[in-house]
């Protein structure tokens, strides 16, 4: 594998409706996905919540990703869950309910081995200011602020490069 990569963020069973078919209790979560996606490339350490209704065969489904599950919690009620209904125009979605439910209070909680990870993915987390205390001062010491004067060049779209920059303003 390439490097490790730390995700946190939501895991959720999905109701999708199309035009063409519908699916209830899909595993989904940005999260969830961002660990098929990142299955190809790396190993993945998941920081998440569910709830106790989260099935056997979807913990092993992310096994099977070898993504690492130490920092996914599982808590007394009921896994998130997100239902949504596709028109003919798939571009077209309309949301039917959004069930926080365990994520509701969701306090990520970084396994001590989980520190080392080369690559922080906050998936469907506010990045900092919602974050609690302790899981800011967690996670890995990889973060760097760079300030860059009015008019400066930064890597455009295309350029390859080993760096996530935010850009906060301009």
């Amino acid at each position: 594998f390439i490097v490790s990569i730390l995700v946190v963020g939501s895991i959720a069973y999905d109701n999708v409706e199309t035009p063409y078919e519908s699916r209830e209790r899909v595993p989904g979560g940005s999260a969830t996905y961002f660990c098929h996606a990142a299955s190809f490339l790396s190993s993945t350490k998941l920081v998440g919540v569910v709830g106790e209704d989260f099935e056997q065969d979807h913990i092993d489904m992310l096994k099977n990703l070898d993504v690492d599950l130490e920092g996914m919690q599982i808590k007394e009620g009921k896994t998130f869950a997100y239902g949504c209904r596709y028109e003919d125009d798939m571009n077209v979605r309309t949301t039917l309910f959004t069930d926080l439910n365990v994520f509701e209070t969701f306090s990520p909680e970084l396994p001590e081995s989980y520190k080392d990870a080369e690559i922080v993915f906050l998936a469907n987390i506010h990045p900092f200011d919602l974050l609690p205390e302790k899981t800011l001062s967690d996670l890995p010491e990889k973060l760097q602020t760079r300030y860059f004067p009015k008019g400066s060049e930064i890597p455009d779209t295309g350029t390859l490069f080993d760096h996530l920059y935010l850009i906060r303003t301009g």
